[in-house]
């Protein structure tokens, strides 16, 4: 979808590896957390958090800054200008020109 519409390209495929690395991070620290909670006890009974809680949190930020490059959350993809693929009809601009055909 995203080099349909013109955002990605192959050279895109270092970022699409790197997002897929830290997705799969994100997945298995979540996996972590939820066999043993987001707070743990240390051998000596002391309560920490989680340290897969912190893995966590940084693969979710690591994320949000690729889907931002490649324009996948509401504010960046204001900024990202789509083309739209060559079979697709923009059905505001079939409006509009549909009194200009003689």
């Amino acid at each position: 979808m995203l080099a349909r519409h013109g955002i990605m390209t192959e050279l895109d495929a270092n970022a699409i590896a790197r997002f897929a690395v830290v997705w799969c991070r994100w997945v298995d620290a979540e996996a972590e957390i939820k066999k043993r909670g987001p707070v743990v006890k240390t051998t000596s009974d002391n309560v920490i958090q989680n340290p897969f809680l912190a893995v966590a949190n940084k693969c979710l930020l690591q994320m949000a800054q690729i889907e931002s490059e490649f324009g996948l959350t509401p504010s960046s993809r204001s900024r990202i200008r789509m083309e739209m693929p060559s079979d697709t009809v923009d059905p505001f601009e079939e409006y509009l020109n549909r009194g200009k055909e003689t």
